[in-house]
């Protein structure tokens, strides 16, 4: 009988656990949302057009490429059935053998990219953002393993 209380008890507490970060979710959302609001508005403010196109540019071809680094590791983190220390270093050994040749691939390919967009003096801005797919790497582990153990503050607060 009092197996059965601990674990009406552990159910209710995960619940509980749940319901919290939920919320916690929807906060940290809503508040990217209005900081990259006002990033923008920052951005058309401080930067002429031409400037703003390039950064606009440069970050959607850093988005995209990122898609490519990250392939999928953290949902392998959270589906496996068992994480052991060794699935954790091939993960984390992956993530950053992508990463490092995501960001050798932009950065010495950034002046070609220049030309097949026609869009000039992006190359400087293509090569500073390459730098941000091996860090992007760095936390996939992490952010996998926090996703899986249903641990949602920490992850937000990455």
């Amino acid at each position: 009988m009092s197996t059965r209380i601990d674990n009406a008890s552990t159910d209710r507490n995960l619940v509980d656990d749940s319901a919290r970060d939920a919320v916690i979710s929807v906060f940290v959302s809503v508040f990217q949302s209005v900081a990259s609001l006002v990033g923008l508005v920052l951005l058309t403010r401080l930067l002429t057009p031409a400037e703003l196109g390039i950064a606009v540019a440069t970050i959607s071809l850093i988005s995209i490429v990122d898609i490519w680094v990250r392939m999928g590791l953290v949902q392998a983190i959270i589906q496996r059935d068992e994480v052991g220390a060794n699935t954790k270093s091939t993960s984390f050994t992956i993530s950053l053998i992508f990463g490092l040749i995501g960001s050798a691939v932009v950065f010495s390919s950034a002046d070609a990219i220049e030309n097949l967009l026609e869009i000039d003096n992006s190359a400087t801005a293509i090569k500073v953002l390459a730098g941000f797919l091996l860090t992007s790497s760095l936390g996939q582990t992490a952010e996998g393993l926090l996703l899986r153990n249903l641990r949602f503050k920490p992850y937000m607060l990455i």
